[in-house]
């Protein structure tokens, strides 16, 4: 069985450089967000004092979608569930529709900085 490390390193050895960027952006987003609001709820009664009506059931979700050149696939669901006055935010992180804890966000986000400090291995000529 593969650990987390290897399992991304295996999943971003077939990225491109230019797919790499767009998910160290997202993922840092995204583990901003996991950050505060994991597995979080509260009540706001803002609505309340404005005077308008509070949505009774409302669900937002935000996937993100990640496939490798080998048919790896990261998918990553942030959802937000508003019922009357309480709010809910919940992560889930697929990984070849396996699902995963949200420490394979934090695993990525290591190796992707990793890869970008890394210096460039140059040959040299004689």
């Amino acid at each position: 069985m593969w650990s987390l490390k290897e399992r991304a390193d295996h999943f971003l050895a077939h990225l491109t450089d230019k797919e790499r960027v767009a998910l160290h952006n997202e993922l840092l987003a995204v583990n901003q967000i996991v950050a505060l609001n994991q597995q979080t709820s509260f009540y706001a009664f803002g609505l309340l004092k404005k005077g308008s009506r509070p949505h009774y059931l409302e669900e937002r979700k935000r996937v993100l979608q990640y496939r490798n050149g080998v048919n790896e696939e990261l998918i990553i669901h942030q959802i937000h569930r508003q019922h009357l006055f309480k709010h809910i935010y919940s992560f889930r992180v697929y990984f070849d529709l396996v699902e995963m804890d949200a420490v394979f966000i934090d695993v990525l986000l290591e190796r992707l900085q990793a890869l970008q400090s890394a210096p460039l291995w140059t040959p040299k000529l004689a």
